[in-house]
């Protein structure tokens, strides 16, 4: 049971969000916008495919507005705390918001918050958790794309109060026996909070940041953050595309061996695996995951440009409380087709035939002993051999069970934007 509303509407998270759609309008941004299309469709060259094609202007509304997002809130003199980014549009507290997934394999699981800081000045985050409380709960020190750690604080690490309230500071200095420390680094740019939800229905914490120094520079004009913002969007070209490379490297129709994010620049506290599918209409991909112990894992299908489809309204996507485990208790086994194949974990690619997927590992034990080691296995079949690759005891669902699995999803969904009529922080 839900012990909160929403402590993610706040009238911060809406000012921010309303500036951002001001400033994404300006005539400046548009057409600087467009500038960077042509700089990515240059990047990509020949290798886009149909299917990028097809969706190569979502993914760049989504990528400018992300940064748009970074640039309004990004501000270390005055920080504040905005959620969500990197996550599709939204209607909420009376704004209609665009999507601001172009950052790199966004997770439907994830609420992702964000505050700036500066290298120098002293900071304090004040939170409260709230129960039902997410499967992981990491805080990471990064650069203007996200996609580097530069320190981390793991969530089982956070020390909480017996009331859900936590305090992080953040400084240049070691910790030196401090709880909740994060030592700052001179590449520094934001604190980037990640709530990954086993279940939809938990509840992320919310968080207020104050900084504990004088500022050093006025607010900054929707001009300069204009300004701002299309620099970043430069900036953040070739290491986005190196990620997205990393999908096109892969051979298609294998699934990968698990790899630590930490190695690519990533989260330090996750392991992964990925593939690159090329399917026809009679084919499907099966793939068994075994679970490492993880206390929180998801299989996401994803476009070329590594944007999630619409997760709410489709199976592209399955959690560990989503997907139905093996008998064995240690491993799942799903199934990536462009025909529904009658089984609950199915992994819907939204009609795309070159389909990119990613299996997150997260909160894996300290100690795996017991546990076994995460792993990964795939083999492309046709849907009529189907049955000879799944387990005997695979879940089969009717046209009804899987309106009624739809109809939670969405559901669910639907409680990470919902809002009373006055946020507040």
């Amino acid at each position: 049971m839900r012990d909160v509303g929403n402590p993610l509407a706040t009238a911060d998270t809406r000012a921010l969000e309303a500036r951002a759609i001001r400033v994404f309008h300006l005539p400046q941004v548009q057409a600087g916008k467009a500038a960077i299309k042509e700089q990515w469709r240059f990047r990509i060259g020949d290798d886009m495919t149909a299917d990028g094609a097809r969706c190569f202007d979502d993914f760049i509304d989504e990528y400018a507005f992300c940064y748009v997002l970074k640039a309004v809130n990004g501000d270390g003199n005055c920080p504040k705390v905005l959620t969500p980014i990197f996550a599709p549009p939204h209607d909420w507290m009376g704004l209609q918001v665009p999507g601001s997934r172009g950052g790199g394999s966004d997770s439907p699981d994830n609420s992702y918050s964000f505050m700036p800081i500066d290298y120098g000045p002293r900071y304090e985050i004040s939170g409260r958790r709230h129960e039902p409380v997410p499967a992981d709960t990491p805080y990471t020190l990064t650069d203007i794309t996200f996609t580097k750690s530069l320190s981390h604080l793991d969530g089982p690490d956070l020390q909480v109060g017996p009331d859900g309230h936590f305090t992080i500071t953040l400084d240049p200095e070691p910790a030196n026996g401090r709880a909740n420390h994060i030592q700052t680094k001179p590449d520094c740019r934001y604190v980037f909070n990640r709530e990954s939800r086993s279940d939809w229905r938990q509840v992320p914490a919310g968080h207020t940041i104050r900084r504990l120094d004088p500022p050093t520079a006025p607010p900054l004009s929707d001009s300069e953050i204009a300004e701002r913002a299309l620099g970043m969007m430069g900036e953040g070209i070739n290491p986005i595309y190196d990620i997205i490379k990393l999908w096109w490297s892969l051979a298609p129709n294998v699934i990968a061996s698990p790899r630590k994010t930490g190695d690519f620049g990533g989260f330090v506290s996750q392991q992964f695996t990925m593939a690159r599918l090329v399917l026809e209409d009679d084919e499907a991909f099966v793939v068994t995951i075994g679970h490492g112990g993880a206390g929180f894992r998801n299989f996401v299908a994803e476009n070329f440009w590594l944007l999630t489809m619409d997760y709410w309204k489709i199976t592209s996507s399955m959690n560990n409380s989503q997907g139905i485990p093996n008998a064995d208790g240690l491993s799942t086994t799903y199934v990536v087709s462009l025909q529904d194949p009658g089984i609950h974990n199915w992994i819907d690619p939204a009609g795309l035939r070159q389909v990119n997927l990613i299996h997150r590992w997260q909160r894996l034990p300290r100690n795996s002993a017991g546990c076994g080691e995460p792993y990964a296995s795939g083999i492309l079949t046709k849907i009529g051999d189907l049955a000879r690759h799944l387990p005997a005891d695979m879940k089969c669902v009717t046209p009804q069970e899987r309106a009624t699995q739809l109809a939670d999803r969405l559901a669910t969904y639907k409680l990470r934007f919902a809002w009373d009529e006055s946020p507040s922080q």
